[in-house]
């Protein structure tokens, strides 16, 4: 019984130990997470004014985490850098950037919208009877409903969408038409146009009505092959280029 007893308290002294040594360590991740947000915060609203010439106001920030351990329940890392949640003129917008030290080297999500539209016009010349546009842009692999999608270090000043396009990681274009002549599109124009990183796959369809009952019209967007899956619309399409 004594035994027992020993055994027991040898216990409930090796889970106090525990227990106390979870909670210590994350007292630190907290303290350490408070000032990667602080310095981050700093950083986004400086990084904001050098790069637009307005002040933002915060609205969130918060730590970047990494849980590599395999044991479970085990406590995530901050890595030193911060999502900042910002609005400017009632527009919401994210910045990404190293909260570790005084910095200005991020990335935003401010313009993604403005950039969109410049590849629709750009486009637009191209095949005028474009009837839809899917794109997967930016420096995070992210879906594009997420609140990080878009995100890019360069300003878009209105002539360099070449330029922006070109210094992002994921730079994807689908273009849907219907019925229409693609002969002249050419690699060359396409590069001169969007630059040569940028993956585009024109889908003509036989008429409107055949691309609305195709499948999956995004088909192979955010992955490494664009054209992934168009097969399965073989009933529908005219022919497909793939630059």
């Amino acid at each position: 019984m004594r035994c027992d007893i020993g055994i027991m308290k040898r216990s409930y002294i090796v889970i106090f130990i525990i227990v106390l040594s979870v909670f210590l360590f994350a007292g630190c991740g907290f303290s350490e997470k408070a000032k990667y947000e602080r310095q981050g915060k700093k950083n986004a609203i400086q990084y904001i004014v050098d790069k637009y010439g307005f002040k933002p106001s915060v609205k969130n920030v918060e730590c970047q985490v990494y849980n590599g351990s395999p044991i479970p329940f085990s406590t995530s890392s901050a890595t030193g850098y911060v999502y900042v949640k910002m609005e400017y003129n009632d527009e919401i917008f994210y910045v990404f950037i190293s909260g570790l030290y005084q910095n200005t080297d991020g990335i935003d999500n401010y313009q993604i919208n403005e950039v969109e539209d410049a590849i629709n016009e750009k486009l637009h010349d191209m095949v005028p009877d474009m009837i839809h546009m899917d794109c997967y842009l930016g420096n995070m692999k992210v879906s594009p409903d997420d609140s990080y999608y878009g995100m890019m270090s360069l300003k878009y000043d209105g002539n360099n969408l070449k330029e922006v396009l070109e210094d992002m990681q994921m730079s994807q274009i689908i273009v849907s038409l219907a019925n229409s002549d693609i002969s002249g599109i050419t690699k060359e124009l396409i590069d001169e146009t969007f630059g040569s990183k940028t993956e585009i796959l024109f889908v003509n369809y036989k008429s409107e009505e055949d691309y609305k009952k195709a499948e999956n019209t995004t088909y192979g967007l955010t992955e490494y092959a664009l054209s992934d899956g168009i097969e399965k619309n073989d009933a529908y399409i005219v022919e497909y280029k793939e630059f």
